[in-house]
């Protein structure tokens, strides 16, 4: 490709020069070069720098700029300490996100649109969103419910949630989500080390042409988590429904009209609580703080995804990941939340396409399998839908690879699609992209405000240009408050902090460009990322502890020098056992119904032994490196090894795959 007017010759989009001038992140440069001792020039790249060189001036003015102050006041200091966990944030502040969502959304405007795989459709204003939201929270106060106290919920993709999310939030209290495709086994290793106090939970979600109850996993829920004071039934399926008799109704609570005010609270007060993956063990709860949350979702929201009260946004997601949280942060802006119960690919991958023509979508978030899928299929969308309306995209989950980024801009639109990598840990983003920032097949354009990433060598070192560990050198407000049940903090730091004391190390190899650009290249530890949801391996072998015809397991999620994905299971037979059709499906159900359908395998393959460390530990990171073509000697020391054998009978494993995937190509 030919370079596009002195940019870089990969460059696939250039904002034109009436989309930088109505971008927000145009109208916030000039402010704070007014008013906020911004003395850079008009490069992004300077802006970035300030932004992470004087931490307490940005962050104060994305919170002036976006009103936050007029409604919480300002503080004294906008950061008293900061060093890496023991930051502090807006002390003295006290603030409520669910109250400045509900200030910000026009009354008049719909404000969530909830969609099902069936076709219905129901939608809410912002005053009939504040109508619910405050009925609801009037209701969770009559319980009891506020500051300390946690709320769970095992729910589809629906209206409902979000209500109930805002709910939670207005009375002051912490908010965690599973969603319906996992089995009732996973949610209690969930949310039973948070003792709830209350449960939300919907009769069932809607995939692949099927309705699915979840009525029995719901009682299980109900029986399992004996700190639950009330249960509330959404029926969400079957309206017509008769409710649980020990179940709450939650139809009544939400037409009751009542209101409560707003419970402010101190700015690292916890707002919910996300799930790691569990790559050793139980999930471990990461906590995010009501200010952090806020002023980082405002700032991704506006600043970089270029939200206005005029957009909507549809995002494919599940309550079970981190994007479902940063959609509904698009409230923050004044700007339609579209969720959609149902599969992206049923009864084929123009579903998502479809659903964006009929509602006007603004902003559409995928992950590149979606986009995969629509290629393979020869799916052309911008001739195959109405897509005017569509003004930015955005990817994640994954690696966005360039060819399928060439292919989002000649089939799709000459619109920006951001490639963005961020997660779970922070409920943000650390790299992805602005409207006034070129983008480069391959590459996410820019390194985010206020994130100070680079890429370190194992030494520490700065890289420019080469391969490194994606590390954060200066606090984020966003950055987990604590993970549960972890009163010393060992976890936490432990988790983020011990490869370089004080900096944040995320687990993911990036290299950064000289010109700020940053590339993804995969996890630099043994967690599963599968279509954006991540999963721990751990809760895969315990899925698959009562097949009697395997001896010993061992997943791996490898991601390819081409983005993409592949994730086999390894097993070991048990004496006269043989591996068959009928023991492969066994193997993909127990995964399927006891844990989630997202994570079934892609191959089984039968293997004489599963190497492991001299202490037992299955060696799920060299064998993956092993696999993406590191040499044996490069990831590991035969004498920590209990059977280098079995390791090289891997390696020949991974020498045939990679033969058999360059053959394809």
């Amino acid at each position: 490709m030919s370079a596009i007017n002195g940019h870089h010759p990969d460059t696939l989009w250039v904002p034109s020069s009436d989309r930088i001038n109505e971008a927000t992140l145009t109208t916030f440069t000039a402010y704070a070069r007014a008013d906020c001792g911004f003395v850079g020039g008009p490069d992004y790249t300077d802006l970035w720098e300030w932004s992470v060189e004087d931490l307490e001036r940005f962050w104060l003015a994305v919170w002036d700029f976006h009103g936050l102050g007029d409604l919480f006041g300002s503080p004294d200091k906008v950061l008293n300490e900061r060093t890496m966990p023991e930051t502090d944030w807006f002390a003295g502040i006290e603030v409520n996100l669910a109250e400045y969502v509900l200030t910000r959304i026009p009354p008049d405007s719909p404000a969530v649109i909830g969609l099902s795989e069936a076709g219905d459709r129901r939608a809410l204003t912002g005053r009939q969103l504040d109508a619910r939201v405050q009925s609801l929270a009037a209701a969770l106060s009559d319980l009891g419910i506020g500051p300390g106290d946690v709320v769970a919920a095992y729910i589809p993709h629906c209206v409902e949630a979000v209500i109930a999310f805002l709910a939670t939030a207005w009375v002051g209290a912490t908010w965690t989500a599973v969603g319906q495709d996992y089995a009732a086994n996973a949610v209690i290793d969930r949310f039973e080390q948070l003792t709830p106090k209350v449960l939300f939970i919907a009769d069932g979600y809607t995939f692949g042409g099927r309705n699915h109850d979840r009525l029995s996993e719901a009682a299980a829920l109900s029986s399992a988590l004996t700190s639950v004071l009330a249960v509330i039934e959404i029926r969400h399926l079957n309206p017509a429904r008769a409710v649980h008799p020990e179940f709450v109704d939650w139809d009544q609570l939400v037409k009751e009209r009542r209101s409560t005010p707003a419970r402010r609270v101190p700015f690292a007060q916890p707002l919910w609580v996300l799930f790691s993956s569990g790559t050793t063990g139980t999930p471990k709860g990461l906590v995010h703080g009501h200010g952090g949350v806020l002023v980082e979702m405002i700032k991704q929201l506006s600043l970089h995804w270029d939200l206005k009260l005029t957009d909507r946004v549809f995002w494919y997601t599940s309550p079970s990941w981190v994007m479902w949280n940063i959609q509904v942060g698009a409230l923050c802006v004044g700007a339609t939340v579209i969720c959609y119960d149902g599969s992206p690919t049923w009864p084929d991958a123009r579903k998502l396409w479809q659903l964006a023509q009929d509602e006007g979508a603004t902003f559409l978030g995928v992950s590149p399998g979606y986009l995969e899928a629509s290629s393979s299929m020869g799916i052309s969308p911008g001739k195959e839908f109405d897509l005017r309306h569509l003004r930015s995209m955005g990817s994640t989950g994954a690696p966005l690879s360039s060819p399928l980024q060439r292919w989002a801009y000649e089939e799709v639109g000459e619109l920006p699609l951001w490639s963005m990598s961020g997660g779970t840990d922070i409920a943000g983003v650390f790299a992805g992209g602005a409207a006034t920032v070129p983008i480069v097949a391959g590459e996410m354009s820019v390194r985010c405000l206020g994130v100070a990433l680079e890429a370190w060598s194992d030494s520490g070192e700065p890289l420019v240009g080469h391969v490194g560990e994606l590390v954060v050198s200066r606090p984020m407000p966003s950055m987990p408050i604590a993970i549960w049940n972890d009163p010393t903090g060992e976890k936490q730091r432990h988790a983020y902090f011990e490869m370089f004391p004080g900096v944040w190390r995320h687990g993911d190899w990036v290299t950064v460009s000289r010109r700020g650009s940053v590339t993804v290249h995969g996890r630099s530890d043994s967690t599963l990322n599968r279509h954006g949801i991540r999963m721990g391996s751990a809760d895969i072998y315990a899925a698959l502890t009562d097949v009697a015809a395997v001896q010993d397991t061992l997943v791996l999620g490898i991601e390819d020098d081409d983005a993409g994905y592949w994730m086999p299971l390894f097993v070991v037979l048990a004496d006269g056992a043989s591996m068959s059709t009928e023991l492969a499906k066994e193997l993909r159900d127990a995964i399927r119904h006891t844990l989630s359908p997202r994570h079934v395998p892609d191959d089984i393959i039968a293997v004489p032994k599963i190497p492991r460390t001299r202490t037992g530990k299955r060696l799920e990171i060299p064998l993956k490196r092993i696999f993406q073509g590191q040499p044996v000697e490069a990831v590991l020391s035969a004498a920590a090894v209990d059977d280098i054998t079995a390791v090289h009978y891997f390696e020949g494993l991974a020498i045939q795959w990679r033969g058999e995937k360059l053959s394809r190509q």
